[in-house]
């Protein structure tokens, strides 16, 4: 008997805060620097930079483009979508929300094809008036390292010394997802 929940259920919490996450505020204060130091907004050039050496940059969408992170803050790496032209909430319309899902759907379904059925996700936008903060969505598979005794993906490294840990290169983790994106444009 597993000795964590009997029924599959999703877990969707929505935190609006003055407090945010470390990783938020990590983000958001980086992107406000980068934008003051180069007049550019630091989303935009992650994009250009990753399309143009290819090595990570899986496909991008109308609205969006997605991509395998460098820093992959998972055990089993990281699938991002940022949405450049999108700053806050007010910013993402029915448009934007359509190409996520459409997006997610092909996430899903690459995932499942490597059966992994249980994830991590965030989509952060940054406050109203801004230009340096673009929406971004993180995807990160579950992984437990060890089923019979329900030892999660969670280790020392990740909780007591903040330190990520990824088992799969970008690299490779875009490669593989890649197909997905193309399958799903024919």
């Amino acid at each position: 008997m597993s000795r964590s929940s009997g029924l599959v259920h999703p877990h969707q919490q929505c935190i609006v805060t003055s407090c945010p996450g470390n990783q938020y505020v990590e983000e958001l204060r980086a992107s406000e620097s980068f934008y003051h130091l180069h007049g550019v907004n630091y989303w935009v050039e992650l994009i250009e930079e990753e399309k143009e050496t290819g090595e990570r940059y899986i496909a991008g969408l109308s609205a969006s483009h997605w991509l395998a992170p460098f820093g992959p803050l998972g055990v089993l790496g990281d699938i991002m979508g940022i949405f450049p032209d999108v700053f806050s909430i007010g910013d993402f319309s029915d448009a934007h929300i359509g190409e996520l899902v459409s997006a997610l759907l092909i996430i899903f379904r690459y995932y499942a094809a490597n059966d992994m059925h249980s994830f991590n996700a965030s989509l952060f936008f940054g406050p109203a008036g801004q230009k340096s903060f673009s929406c971004h969505l993180r995807i990160s598979p579950r992984a437990f390292l060890d089923i019979e005794d329900g030892t999660g993906d969670l280790n020392f490294y990740q909780m007591l010394l903040s330190e990520p840990v990824s088992g799969v290169f970008p690299e490779d983790l875009c490669k593989s997802v890649k197909p997905f994106f193309i399958e799903e444009a024919v």
